[in-house]
């Protein structure tokens, strides 16, 4: 039995999948095997503690370790990218102009008055 090719879910002119560069990203980054299991913890869901126990640190020093991490300015600058490509894709999703701001798409002007 043939296989049907697979279909493209995105259009051509959609550019580069900005996920794919930040893995590419992530893997050409100089870190051990555990700060990049870190980082993607970390991505998943915030909670540091949490993240270093999914990356294989010690259960009694994983507190200490993810602020150890968190203060790494590689791991901090890949964890900062990750988290401005949720909020392009989120902005997206909701059809939001991220360069005018959440407020003013969400509330009129009318609706901003300062009472003094």
């Amino acid at each position: 039995m043939a296989r049907r090719p697979r279909t493209q879910t995105k259009s051509i002119d959609a550019g580069p999948d900005p996920w794919r560069t930040f893995r590419a990203k992530l893997a050409a980054t100089r870190l051990t095997d555990r700060q990049r299991r870190f980082v993607v913890a970390y991505i998943k869901r915030p909670v540091g503690a949490r993240a270093a126990r999914a990356a294989r640190y010690s259960r009694n020093r994983a507190r200490q370790q993810s602020y150890d991490n968190l203060r790494k300015p590689r791991i901090r600058a890949l964890i900062d990218e990750a988290r401005g490509i949720e909020f392009q894709d989120w902005c997206a999703r909701m059809g939001i102009d991220p360069s005018r701001g959440f407020l003013t798409d969400c509330v009129t002007e009318e609706e901003i008055q300062v009472k003094v």
